[in-house]
């Protein structure tokens, strides 16, 4: 038994040995698992744009970029690109940084950046491209020690590792990539992508595949009607972190430190970076990102969050759903980022 396990190990490390050398000569571009079409569009066209957006779903579906631009003309020119990718958290947020501020001909002044969540690992991405695309043990390492530092339970940062680390094992090991790189490279290299403004706005004729808990066709909005009660909660939660009655203030080191390596990889290129902190989150969001933003320099942090500043945010007409405003809010929602984005950039 013992002689039979030890030619398995001997025959994983052989095979893994053989595929570490095998990728070292397989070079993709840095965003291949998960929406290319922008690093595509955004290295083709880098000329034109000297702001960059990135982070979730909040970015790219709540972030109209021509609405942007054209509320900065006549203060502060901006040609912005949007990068938001759904279900963005801290450790891709500053892969795609790195990576960004490496693309050639790219004259970027400003990076705006979503203070994303912290990767607790949803279950239904594990085994897949979209989690492995951007990991190492850079990636690993900076997940599971923002993880232990953040508000979650400790039951929740147990599962949240084990993932991680099944998620590095199979990343290390190659496995199943060869599956995954193929197809990739075969269909989306060399698609012909149509570059747009990659804004692409919650709208309910968009989620009629949305099933109840009865298998009715519902929607994400639909469903929040039937639970407002979770939206005033929502609202009146935030209200009393905003107070500071109830929330930590330290931050957790890493995230910080990523954050300020951030601001400081820009200062080197002469790239202003910003970081958002943006409305209805969650409360156990708010209390891991909350204390990271307040130790930010002023100057490098734009508070969109706040209910009582902006209450539109938190009104049901505006929802999507509880974490996300509508097509009509995201209006507001760019209105009210072009609007202190001018007031950081240019101070009275």
């Amino acid at each position: 038994m013992g002689k039979l396990f030890l030619k398995i190990v001997v025959l994983f490390l052989f095979l893994t040995t053989v595929n570490l050398f095998l990728f070292s000569f397989i070079k993709l571009p840095f965003s291949w698992g998960n929406f290319y079409e922008k690093e595509y569009c955004l290295e083709k066209n880098a000329g034109q744009f000297n702001t960059v957006l990135i982070g979730s779903s909040r970015v790219y579906r709540q972030v109209d970029i021509l609405l942007f631009d054209s509320l900065n003309q006549n203060s502060t020119d901006t040609h912005t690109f949007n990068f938001g990718i759904d279900g963005v958290t801290i450790a891709e947020s500053y892969y795609e940084f790195e990576n960004i501020l490496k693309i050639r001909d790219l004259k970027a002044k400003y990076i705006i950046v979503e203070l994303c969540d912290v990767d607790t690992f949803a279950k239904e991405n594990l085994h897949t491209v979209r989690k492995k695309y951007y990991y190492d043990t850079k990636a690993y390492l900076t997940s599971v020690k923002v993880l232990w530092q953040s508000a979650y339970s400790v039951t929740r940062k147990l599962q949240s590792t084990f993932a991680h680390t099944v998620n590095l094992f199979e990343c290390v090991s190659h496995f199943n990539s060869l599956n995954e790189i193929v197809p990739f490279r075969k269909n989306e290299l060399n698609a012909p992508y149509g570059c747009n403004n990659f804004y692409s706005p919650l709208s309910e004729k968009d989620s009629t595949h949305n099933f109840g808990l009865n298998g009715e066709v519902t929607t994400p909005h639909k469903e929040l009607l039937k639970h407002i009660d979770q939206l005033t909660f929502l609202r009146k939660n935030t209200k009393e972190l905003y107070a500071g009655s109830s929330v930590n203030n330290t931050p957790g080191s890493t995230y910080f430190s990523i954050a300020q390596r951030m601001i400081e990889e820009g200062n080197k290129r002469s790239v202003k970076v910003i970081f958002v902190l943006p409305p209805k989150l969650e409360e156990i969001h708010y209390r891991n990102v909350w204390p990271v933003f307040n130790a930010l320099p002023a100057a490098n942090r734009i508070d969109l969050g706040n209910p009582v500043k902006y209450p539109l945010f938190y009104e049901l007409q505006y929802a999507y759903d509880l974490g996300h405003v509508n097509e009509v809010g995201a209006r507001f929602y760019t209105e009210a980022l072009s609007q202190e984005f001018k007031s950081l950039i240019n101070p009275k």
